[in-house]
């Protein structure tokens, strides 16, 4: 099959040597050229389709459509590839021409402890009490009663004036005791239950463990993900989502492979 760029460079040069052109079109994907006198049809294929669907279920649907066997034979081979950013369904890999994407969309929960994850590796972002409680209530959506063990730390700061003299110079020390109340009820490690991605059939609970320090000085709090957890959660959700493909297309007795990775 020639593309529409090959073919406008045989006509080019065709024109240039000998005086080629275009007779006419017989429809939307073949076109009559004259060449030295003779007459020739070519087939131009259209532009690549960049399908894109809204569920999995499309996602299943598409591939079977694309699917084609003759006496037995399968003469149009689509395959499945899945990532973490979409799910892609090449409809032919002989040539990879027409495709149908499924976006995946992360979910609020997760882009929020990403968001922890970057910080912590740019600049370690310290947190305040009220908005360490906005994090874990809105963006991370935990529960009441794990919420309200934040709500009831209270800060005490006393201040003692100490005077003392060496030889003839007076020096004023002042000593800052700062301590937290209820503190011992907070974990070192707090657990978030929350979905990878926003997608039905995709959206299921991963836990996720966080660290959490907190400075009694500054009255702050770190909090982020510990060392490879959101991709372990990632990695978890993509084995299940392939499973998932596998045993749906066995079911519908279509030959399709499945892919983890990027086409």
């Amino acid at each position: 099959m020639i593309t529409q760029e090959a073919l406008q460079l045989l006509i080019d040069t065709s024109q240039q040597a000998a005086g080629g052109q275009i007779l006419g079109l017989l429809d939307v994907r073949r076109q009559v050229v004259a060449i030295n006198g003779k007459t020739e049809i070519f087939v131009v294929p259209p532009p690549p389709r960049g399908h894109v669907l809204h569920s999995m279920e499309d996602v299943l649907r598409f591939a079977e459509a694309s699917l084609e066997v003759e006496a037995g034979v399968i003469t149009r081979a689509p395959v499945i590839w899945h990532g973490e950013s979409d799910v892609v369904v090449i409809c032919d890999d002989a040539d990879r021409w027409d495709r149908a994407t499924f976006p995946l969309q992360r979910s609020r929960q997760y882009l929020a402890l990403l968001a922890c994850e970057l910080a912590a590796d740019t600049q370690r972002r310290a947190l305040s009490q009220t908005e360490l409680i906005r994090l874990l209530r809105f963006d991370l959506g935990v529960e009441p009663a794990t919420v309200a063990r934040f709500r009831r730390l209270n800060w005490q700061t006393s201040g003692d004036a100490v005077s003392h003299q060496e030889h003839v110079d007076q020096q004023l020390s002042k000593s800052v005791v700062a301590k937290v109340q209820a503190v011992d009820e907070l974990p070192d490690v707090l657990r978030i239950v929350c979905p990878v991605y926003d997608h039905p059939g995709l959206n299921g609970p991963q836990g996720i463990a966080c660290g959490l320090e907190i400075d009694a000085s500054r009255q702050e709090f770190y909090c982020q993900p510990l060392p490879g957890e959101l991709a372990a959660a990632q990695q978890r959700v993509q084995a299940a989502l392939h499973d998932w493909l596998v045993e749906e297309l066995a079911a519908a007795a279509c030959e399709i492979p499945v892919y983890y990775g990027v086409p």
